[in-house]
């Protein structure tokens, strides 16, 4: 898979008219993820997606009661 070219980070020359990249960034504090667009010429957000509403939680157990259920042939 080819890499998009390094950006270049001056977005006042740039028309945007070139390929883009997709990316999804994690707003914490509104515990938003937020699918947006930019430029790979020069790095701008040139469009915004959509906003979905997500909120990190960690099991220390993982998917330990799957895996037991599986084990016991309950699954």
């Amino acid at each position: 898979m080819a890499r998009a070219p390094a950006a270049t980070g001056d977005s006042s020359s740039c028309g945007h008219d070139g390929f883009h990249t997709m990316m999804t960034r994690y707003e914490r504090d509104s515990g938003l993820l937020v699918y947006c667009r930019t430029c790979d010429s020069c790095g701008a957000l040139v469009g915004e997606l959509g906003r979905e509403p997500y909120r990190p939680s960690f099991d220390p157990r993982g998917c330990q009661g799957f895996t037991d259920l599986a084990r016991e042939g309950r699954a």
